[in-house]
Order: C-alpha cells, then structure tokens, then sequence
C-alpha cells in the first residue's frame, strides 16, 4: 500500500492503480481513500464504469453527499440510469452505516420508556397522554427506521451490449440491451441470473455482467 502511495503522491498514476487493484482484488477489501484515489485516477483514464463503480463502494463505507454529487454529475455526463437519488436515500446510507448505534439508542429509549411504565403503575399513577403520546411516536419511528429502510443491494453493467431479458435463460424474450455503467438494484439470484430492476423495468442479467457493490 504504501509504495502504491508513494507512486499516487508523484502522480505515476497507471502504477499506483495497478497496485491498488491488486490489493483489492486480493483482498477484497479496499480503504475509502485507497477507493477514492482509485476513482480519480480511472476518471482521469475515462473509464467511467470503473469510477462509478469505486465511489459507489465508497459511500457504502462513508456516506456523504459530495460523493452522490460525484456520481450523478458522472452518470449525468454519460447518460448512465441507475444514479438518481433522494434524501431519504442518504438517511438510509447513514442508518445502515451505524446501525449498531441506532439499535442501541433504541433499546436505550425504549427502556427509559418502559421502565417510566414500569414504575408509574407500581406506585398506581395514572399514565399521562403525554407518556402515551412519545411512546406511540417512538414506535412508528422503529417502525419506518426497521421496514423502509432496507437498501436493495445494487451493482453496476461492466460489459457492453448487455441483454437484459425477460426470464433466467438465454432463450427467454429480450426486454433491451444495455451498455456499460448503467447501475441495477439486486432483487433476487437464480443460478447465473440475476433478477434486477433499472428504473420502472425489471429483469434478467447474466451474473458475469455485473460488478456487485
């Protein structure tokens, strides 16, 4: 890592990368900034699909909306579909990020609340609306936080010409064909098939066509 460094800082860009791939694929782990240096060098090479594919992996690891910026600019400029995001994208990024955090604040609320429960009758006090009231509140935020908002896993079409088709089998219909960079969620896998939705369509790809972030 560090000669790849060394190499990055003298801008021998085309070294370090290969270095930094061989590490990653090696690996199969790579640090954010190890991530991000190899963004830039493969946008500087205009091998966008790569970039794309290494700043979706790093806000997985560090969400931020500098990096979302990044990517829908990139797919903008390259007419890539998959890239479109909301705020309510970026509070699930943070969620899942620290979702150790959130259960433990969780259990932390919720026990405060139900031992306040817990005390008021064992001294026979009525439990007041407001009690109610933040405890209701508390549980439709569990709630939304825990069912909607699971991140669909996604990966990236690495491959030109790539047939997107109707059922698992090459002998199914074919729905479109698609180039490279565009970015797909993961519904489900079958075999070598990988059932995934691109806007309002879904279907099948090949599982060698994918990066998988």
């Amino acid at each position: 890592m560090t000669k790849a460094d060394r190499y990055f800082a003298k801008k021998k860009y085309t070294e370090s990368l290969e270095i930094y791939e061989k590490i990653f694929l090696k690996s199969g782990k790579a640090s954010p900034s190890m991530l991000l240096k190899m963004a830039f060098i493969n946008e500087g090479l205009g091998d966008y699909t790569q970039t794309l594919y290494y700043l979706s992996l790093h806000y997985e690891y560090a969400p931020s909306n500098e990096t979302l910026l990044r990517m829908e600019k990139i797919a903008k400029s390259q007419q890539l579909q998959g890239y479109e995001y909301s705020d309510f994208d970026y509070v699930k990024a943070i969620f899942h990020k620290y979702y150790f955090y959130f259960n433990l604040l969780v259990v932390l609320i919720f026990g405060s609340i139900f031992g306040s429960f817990i005390y008021r009758l064992k001294k026979q006090r009525q439990i007041s609306s407001r009690h109610g009231v933040t405890f209701f509140i508390a549980l439709i935020a569990v709630f939304i936080l825990f069912n909607f908002t699971e991140s669909k896993p996604k990966a990236i079409i690495k491959n030109d010409k790539v047939f997107l088709m109707s059922a698992p089998s090459a002998a199914s219909e074919l729905k479109a064909k698609m180039g490279k960079g565009h970015r797909v969620e993961i519904l489900s896998k079958k075999d070598i098939w990988y059932k995934v939705k691109l806007g309002k369509q879904v279907a099948y790809i090949r599982e060698n066509n994918l990066l998988q972030i």
